[in-house]
């Protein structure tokens, strides 16, 4: 499938339909063309086929994510092990969520994750490495401050 939103526009308007009215996803397909919702589709359709069929085991979802006005959909799977893979078929990525560009691209809004120490502490390394930027732990606050983690602003 060729990411093409001219085509897709085009036949969005021969069948006649309001802007995010339903066409079969077929259709698109059929025409070898799409924007990134429809290779996501397609992309969870066939891995679920596959995990139906018994090839694959897991779960297949689609996730969309808005940023600066700009959506952006790609298909996430995750396997028996709880490993959690993104597929972005408009973006030409496949690969783990783990990384922190990664994390921060294709995450979701409370992300669940369950890591031993050591993974922890790869996960900080890894984020420290990326960005720079120190991971810091979340208290709670106490009598003397106001705010979450280390701040230390008296109360008023």
């Amino acid at each position: 499938m060729k990411y093409d939103q001219n085509a897709v526009e085009k036949i969005v308007g021969k069948y006649g339909v309001e802007k995010d009215g339903e066409i079969s996803l077929n259709v698109f397909v059929d025409h070898g063309v799409g924007t990134c919702r429809h290779m996501a589709l397609t992309c969870g359709a066939i891995i679920e086929k596959l995990i139906e069929e018994g090839v694959m085991e897991g779960r297949a979802s689609v996730d969309r994510k808005t940023i600066k006005q700009e959506g952006h959909a790609w298909c996430r799977y995750k396997g028996q092990d709880g490993a959690v893979f993104i597929v972005d078929v408009a973006k030409q990525y496949c690969g783990k969520l783990s990384s922190p560009s990664v994390i921060r691209a294709y995450s979701r809004p409370v992300e669940e994750f369950s890591m031993t120490p050591e993974e922890a502490y790869e996960h900080y390394l890894e984020y420290y490495e990326t960005t720079g930027m120190p991971c810091r732990l979340l208290t709670a606050p106490n009598r003397t401050t106001k705010h979450w983690g280390t701040d230390t602003v008296p109360r008023a």
